[in-house]
């Protein structure tokens, strides 16, 4: 759910998530455009695209600093990031 904070009855993005769409991003490395979208295609789709375009060594602070990029989603991705790091 494109949620920020547990509020009853809906599911938070997950590490277990992080980890698939990290996965997912590295399993893919070799093409030209990824697209990326979810169920409203806004929020969470944004910090993905944000996530996805720095992990691969780009900016992605466009996607952050326009619209409505869901927080939670992006921290979640950049600590799963970093938890790889420290175990490769």
């Amino acid at each position: 759910d494109d949620v920020v904070k547990e509020v009853e009855g809906t599911v938070m993005f997950s590490d277990e998530q992080a980890d698939m769409i990290i996965d997912f991003i590295d399993a893919h490395k070799d093409v030209d455009t990824l697209m990326i979208h979810c169920y409203g295609g806004e929020s969470r789709s944004r910090a993905v695209a944000a996530f996805a375009m720095e992990y691969m060594g780009q900016n992605g602070q466009g996607f952050l600093e326009t619209g409505r990029a869901n927080e939670h989603v992006y921290d979640v991705l950049q600590v799963a990031w970093i938890r790889r790091q420290l175990k490769g």
